[in-house]
């Protein structure tokens, strides 16, 4: 199972089995929201700021998944299987 802590909000990332996000409210263990669907095999996620998460699956495009719509886009260009994330500290996307 794959997690993910977002200090700033208190927000625990899982990744199950089924390949469902869940997302986690600290210390409460509230779930904040859910969210499954055809993503392939879950490899990496990262939160952007508080209101974003990137998903790095087994396919070659990389998610970006907005919480406050619930919903996927993809970021197109890689011609390969992604197999880690990692963002800057200031969470910029270009």
């Amino acid at each position: 199972m794959l997690t993910i802590l977002h200090e700033a909000t208190a927000t625990l990332l899982a990744v199950g089995r089924e390949q469902t996000l869940v997302a986690i409210r600290l210390p409460s263990l509230e779930t904040h929201w859910r969210r499954s669907g055809n993503m392939g095999e879950v490899i990496d996620a990262r939160f952007i700021g508080d209101e974003e998460v990137l998903v790095a699956s087994n396919a070659d495009e990389l998610r970006r998944f907005t919480i406050s719509s619930q919903t996927f886009t993809p970021l197109l260009g890689h011609t390969d299987t992604i197999l880690s994330l990692d963002v800057s500290p200031d969470a910029a996307l270009p």
